[in-house]
């Protein structure tokens, strides 16, 4: 009897070997698919800026502004706070009882110009004044310092 394995070498794959890679490759593929696109989604997700961060943000940084042109800053009590600035303009901070609003009143003499209420996320916010700076204090912690460049004019010292 003749051995026809012995005389026959391999020299290429068969169909069903070829169907099997090919199929082992295309699972891979649909894996690696899915976690790619879940990667780009969690990494679009976490560069989104939450909207309450986004609203404290704005908020402070129009604080900041008032408390700039101000030339007088006079803190009420802890919840309120009273920048005077030129033209007999003035703006009144208060974090109000609700909770999570912060209320900006811009006045000029007695009269009231107009008012803005914002919800926090860092609902609890305090005030105090120390010299040309406005310190506010967050119930979470890290405080936050502005100063006022027309006090530091006038010469108030820190």
């Amino acid at each position: 009897m003749i051995d026809l394995g012995s005389r026959h070498h391999r020299r290429a794959f068969m169909l069903m070997e070829l169907v099997g890679a090919l199929l082992l490759v295309a699972v891979a593929m649909t894996m690696a698919t899915g976690l790619l696109r879940s990667s780009f989604r969690l990494a679009r997700a976490a560069k989104a800026p939450h909207p309450a961060r986004l609203t404290t943000d704005r908020v402070l940084g129009t604080l900041r502004a008032d408390v700039w042109n101000s030339y007088e800053i006079r803190a009420g009590d802890e919840r309120t706070v009273v920048l005077r600035q030129p033209e007999a303009h003035s703006v009144i901070w208060r974090v109000l009882p609700d909770p999570g609003v912060l209320e900006r009143t811009r006045l000029k003499a007695a009269d009231v110009l107009w008012t803005d209420r914002w919800p926090l996320a860092e609902a609890d916010l305090r005030f105090r004044r120390d010299g040309p700076y406005l310190v506010v204090v967050p119930a979470t912690g890290g405080e936050r310092t502005f100063f006022s460049q027309l006090a530091l004019l006038r010469g108030q010292q820190p």
